[in-house]
């Protein structure tokens, strides 16, 4: 068995002059490398260590892509039905490219995407000590209930200002597209 059996990136070429090595950052993320990144983007966003052991957030790196980045996540419970038991652990987060909304349980994953510019609004309930954050889409409403108020107060602020930016962007260029620009 050989360094590429085992899917090691170890290339270098030498030069007269100099050594160079191809790294995943160049040429493809690692998943060990992508977990970390993720692991300390999750606890810039307000994530716990409570949060972190959480099924969820396992599986949450095989779904972030490669250059994407999360800048808010929040994690609670969401209501799929009447009753106490149909509530359920979801968790949304927002990243550069795109939000998430998921529930990933072993054999069972109910995820959806969501763009910025179906986004209506993000809604907060305070009741101390936790949050309801209700992501509110032209697709429909996602309420999480019990979600850590850092979490939610980093989560709003960036997909409000998102939001801002996608329709300045957008009216912007609708705009010139009128005037011929």
């Amino acid at each position: 068995m050989n360094a590429l059996d085992l899917g090691v990136i170890a290339i270098t070429h030498v030069n007269d002059h100099d050594e160079e090595s191809i790294s995943p950052a160049k040429h493809g993320e690692s998943f060990a490398a992508r977990k970390k990144r993720v692991r300390q983007e999750l606890i810039a966003a307000g994530m716990t260590p409570y949060g972190l052991s959480k099924f969820n957030t396992r599986y949450l790196t095989s779904i972030i892509k490669e250059g994407e980045h999360i800048h808010g996540v929040v994690y609670g419970r969401h209501v799929e039905g009447p009753g106490f038991l149909s509530w359920v652990d979801r968790m949304i987060v927002a990243t550069d490219h795109r939000i998430i909304s998921f529930n990933h349980k072993p054999g069972y994953t109910d995820d959806d995407e969501i763009t910025y510019d179906v986004v209506n609004g993000v809604d907060s309930s305070n009741a101390w000590p936790f949050t309801a954050v209700t992501l509110d889409t032209r697709i429909g409403k996602v309420t999480l209930r019990f979600v850590r108020n850092r979490c939610a107060a980093i989560f709003i602020e960036y997909v409000e200002r998102r939001r801002v930016e996608f329709f300045k962007t957008r009216t912007h260029r609708d705009l010139q597209q009128k005037e011929g620009f």
